[in-house]
């Protein structure tokens, strides 16, 4: 298994020759997102914060792609896994890496929430009432190095309280649901959040630590 970034954010802004060769639902999905656009973070970096979006299972690569299409500075952590065929073969899917969730970075603002909420397949934004979980820029690519390099409590188990302490759910207060892969080198758990009534899937047990 090998974990990756898919960012989006280098096609989001377009040349004006790119532009003319938008489709049809390409410039409608850019107008109806444009208050999240990665034009408006261009202009005032230092108000733009990353944000977590609630998807469906599965959908996470396609969410990615459609808010790059609607010019959206986007992050879909992946990770490569291989498969095999019924007759043995082997093959490699890119998966997501934290399954229901796509990041987003963007300025905030009522306009921006809500326009992305409007994709298909978001479901809503990580959060409690009007408190967004936002992420630090240092937590996004922390799960890029060598998860197996950090130090493991594998004594944590089900029903144990934790923190989060790296990647971008860095902060949560979570209960552990269940702990998968255990005897492999990189442990991961299923999660839920108490402030945030919601299950993160996949989180690395070297992210945790028991309270």
């Amino acid at each position: 298994m090998r974990a990756k970034n898919t960012k989006t954010a280098e096609t989001a802004v377009l040349s004006d020759w790119q532009k003319s060769r938008l489709t049809r639902q390409e410039r409608m999905m850019r107008s109806m997102l444009a208050p999240a656009s990665l034009d408006l973070v261009n202009r005032s970096p230092e108000r733009a914060r990353w944000f977590c979006l609630v998807v469906r299972d599965g959908s996470e690569i396609a969410v990615g792609k459609r808010l790059m299409e609607g010019g959206v500075d986007t992050l879909v952590p992946t990770e490569t896994v291989e498969r095999r065929t019924a007759k043995g073969v082997k093959y490699e899917v890119e998966l997501a890496f934290f399954v229901g969730y796509v990041f987003a970075r963007f300025i905030p603002s009522n306009d921006a929430f809500e326009r992305l909420r409007k994709v298909k397949s978001v479901f809503d934004f990580l959060r409690f009432g009007e408190r967004y979980h936002e992420v630090r820029d240092s937590d996004l690519g922390f799960y890029l190095g060598d998860i197996h390099r950090l130090p493991k409590d594998k004594t944590i188990g089900e029903k144990d309280k934790v923190q989060i302490i790296y990647g971008p759910f860095s902060g949560v207060k979570a209960v552990v649901l269940q702990v998968l892969k255990l005897k492999s080198r990189d442990p991961v758990c299923r999660v839920w959040s108490e402030l945030y009534q919601r299950e993160i899937k996949n989180v690395p047990l070297a992210f945790l630590q028991r309270l």
